[in-house]
């Protein structure tokens, strides 16, 4: 378990951003009212048009994709296991992430009185100055924060030695167990990709864009650095999957390549079936 306390962080990231919504009590109750119904629905106001949120939310998007792309799953309060070896690739880029969110955030603060003038318009009668924050930029944020992962040996709590052994036992399992899963997901997102492109080329007139082989040469030069274990399967399968990249269009313009193709991504899979069974869902 040393291994993997040494190897590993536990990094959450968090994005925060303002809804521009605001529940409407009294439009609420109104509408319950006059339909002579109750708690049938909520009234939220949309505070600012859409449009001036959309640079935000695009970013968080990427950063989101980034980030579950570049870490493997861990438990369920938002924790994901980073491996050392990727470490100052993802936190490089996630401070890219964040220079390009605070210079949306300034430009969203600059232009937010006329946002709010925009919408002195739009709402009419529902408008109401004090559902605007004085402080917009408080409620933006972007970062990662991190975590050692739990060490089974590292117990200090005031227990009996027995009860200390079954606490310390219980963590092992449970640290092993996760590890487990974050490996399961490497194997599943090898599995996900190959099952695509040996889909895509076994079509008897294959249609299919440059991104069926460069999602497979991004995989490749990621994987190593989110296996934590060392495992040797994942080794061998990447360099497998690494002799599969060649330029596209060569096998959009042979009917013999592609079907050569498909056959070294068929033997791949087969390969990962002999490794374990692999998610498909």
């Amino acid at each position: 378990m040393k291994n993997l306390t040494e190897k590993s962080l536990l990094v959450n990231l968090v994005i925060c951003q303002w809804s521009a919504r605001k529940h409407d009590k009294s439009v609420t109750k109104e509408v319950n009212e006059n339909h002579g119904s109750k708690d049938a629905g909520r009234f939220n106001k949309i505070l600012v048009d859409k449009k001036h949120l959309e640079p935000l939310q695009k970013i968080a998007t990427r950063a989101r994709e980034f980030h579950y792309e570049n870490t493997l799953p861990w438990g369920d309060n938002g924790d994901r296991l980073l491996p050392t070896d990727n470490y100052f690739e993802y936190t490089a880029r996630v401070a890219r992430f964040k220079n390009e969110w605070e210079t949306e955030v300034n430009n969203f603060e600059r232009n937010y009185p006329a946002m709010i003038d925009e919408a002195r318009i739009n709402l009419n009668g529902l408008f109401n100055e004090k559902d605007y924050p004085r402080h917009i930029t408080d409620r933006f944020d972007i970062k990662a924060s991190f975590m050692p992962v739990p060490d089974a040996e590292d117990i200090r709590v005031n227990l009996s030695q027995g009860e200390v052994e079954t606490l310390r036992r219980n963590v092992g399992e449970e640290l092993q167990n996760r590890l487990a899963e974050a490996t399961k997901e490497i194997f599943g997102r090898m599995h996900d990709v190959l099952a695509k492109m040996y889909a895509r080329l076994s079509e008897k007139d294959a249609i299919f864009k440059d991104s069926l082989f460069e999602n497979v040469k991004d995989l490749v030069g990621l994987l190593p650095r989110l296996n934590i274990t060392g495992d040797p399967a994942i080794s061998e399968l990447c360099k497998d999957m690494e002799q599969l990249y060649i330029d596209p269009q060569r096998v959009r313009n042979s009917k013999k390549l592609r079907e050569e193709k498909a056959e070294e991504v068929d033997q791949i899979l087969k390969k990962m079936d002999a490794f374990f069974s692999p998610v498909t869902a």
